[in-house]
C-alpha cells in the first residue's frame, strides 16, 4: 500500500486536482522535478523523480562525496601530531 507521500507525489504528477486533471499544474510540478534533479546530478526520469520527493534519491556524486569525506576522517585520524615544541 503506498503512503500518502508517495500518492501526493502520483497525484501532482498527473495534475489531479478535486475539480479535475490541470495539465499545467502538473506541467510546473514536473518542472519543478526536472530542475530540482538538474541540480542534483541525476538523470530526469519520473523514478528519480520520485526518489528526490521520498528524500531516497543518492546520487553517484553525493556517493563520491561521503566516500571523499571518509577518506579524509581516516586520514586526520592517522596522523601523528606534528608540531613543534
Amino acid at each position: 500500500m503506498p503512503s500518502e507521500k508517495e500518492t501526493q507525489f502520483e497525484r501532482l504528477w498527473e495534475g489531479e486536482t478535486p475539480s479535475g486533471k490541470n495539465e499545467t499544474k502538473a506541467l510546473q510540478f514536473r518542472q519543478k522535478m526536472r530542475m530540482a534533479l538538474v541540480q542534483k546530478g541525476a538523470q530526469i526520469t519520473k523514478e528519480n523523480a520520485k526518489q528526490y520527493w521520498m528524500g531516497t534519491l543518492h546520487t553517484v556524486r553525493e556517493a563520491q562525496e561521503q566516500e571523499n569525506r571518509e577518506f579524509r576522517d581516516r586520514r586526520q585520524q592517522e596522523r601523528p601530531d606534528r608540531r613543534r615544541r
